[in-house]
């Protein structure tokens, strides 16, 4: 009698024995999930007079994570406005007047004590007092252990 047939059924009953534990055990340590808790809508004012300029941070809370929906921001007097996230300048998609630009792209989640820096600079490089005005819709969650 020929049993290699039945040595095969048990190597391979080990094998898939041993895969599904894998994934059972991987399945275990799976990551935390998301609470809701509120809508926070960030309104930043930048006012720059002749030719300094200073960015306004805003910081994610402790235990928070921010899901970063949409950004509008437009500046007076030819400034460029810009926005940073942890220190890395992100690509605002511009209008047809270069003082305003737009983000609606996919969104973008943001740990906890991570930076967002609004900023502008001026390419004309024409002096006076102009403002710029930003706005962030942001969707606020704690983590569930």
């Amino acid at each position: 009698m020929d049993f290699s047939f039945l040595i095969k059924f048990w190597k391979a009953k080990y094998f898939f024995v041993f895969v599904f534990s894998c994934f059972f055990a991987n399945n275990s340590n799976a990551q935390a999930e998301l609470r809701f808790e509120r809508v926070v809508n960030l309104t930043k004012l930048n006012p720059h007079c002749h030719v300094g300029t200073a960015v306004v941070y805003d910081t994610v809370p402790s235990g928070k994570i921010w899901k970063l929906e949409a950004i509008s921001a437009s500046c007076m007097g030819g400034r460029r406005p810009l926005v940073y996230l942890n220190g890395s300048r992100i690509a605002l998609s511009q209008s047809d007047d270069i003082s305003s630009r737009t983000y609606f792209g996919n969104p973008i989640w943001l740990k906890e004590n991570s930076i967002i820096g609004s900023h502008s600079d001026n390419p004309g490089g024409t002096g006076g007092c102009t403002d710029c005005h930003y706005f962030y819709s942001i969707l606020e969650f704690s983590q569930n252990p």
